[in-house]
C-alpha cells in the first residue's frame, strides 16, 4: 500500500524501531465469519461491523489494530472493562499472535509527535 503523499517529508524524517511482542485482537464473530482475517487485523469498517469500529481509508497509512494486553483489546471490543471482565459482549473471535515487525512508528514518542505536529 502506498504511503499518502501529504505525510512523505514527515515519515521520512521519523525515528522508528523494531517491535516484537504477543498480540491480541478481538472480533466480533458475526465480523469474522464475513471477512478474511488480514481485514480484520488491519481495519474493520463500517461495512462489515455493527458499531463501524477502526477503518483504514483505501492506499493511506497501513495499521496493525492489536494491544499487548488481553484486558485492552477485550475492553475496546466490549466498550469497557467492567463489560469484557463480565462476559457482558457480543459473541467473539480472540486472536492471539506473535508479532515481529523491522519497523514500527511509535505515535507516543514525543520527537515523533513534534515531527508530525501532534505535540
Amino acid at each position: 500500500m502506498p504511503t499518502a503523499p501529504r505525510f512523505q517529508a514527515e515519515l521520512a524524517a521519523c525515528p522508528v524501531a523494531p517491535f516484537a511482542a504477543r498480540c491480541f485482537r478481538v472480533v466480533e464473530l458475526e465480523a469474522y465469519a464475513k471477512a478474511p482475517t488480514p481485514t480484520l487485523l488491519f481495519d474493520l469498517g463500517p461495512k462489515i461491523a455493527k458499531g463501524g469500529q477502526r477503518f483504514s481509508p483505501p492506499n493511506d497509512h497501513r495499521a496493525l489494530y492489536v494491544s499487548t494486553e488481553l484486558i485492552t483489546a477485550g475492553s475496546e471490543f466490549s466498550g469497557g472493562r467492567s463489560k469484557w471482565e463480565a462476559g457482558d459482549c457480543a459473541k467473539h473471535v480472540t486472536f492471539d499472535m506473535a508479532v515481529a515487525l523491522e519497523s514500527v512508528l511509535d505515535l507516543t514518542s514525543a520527537p515523533v509527535r513534534r515531527i508530525l505536529h501532534t505535540l
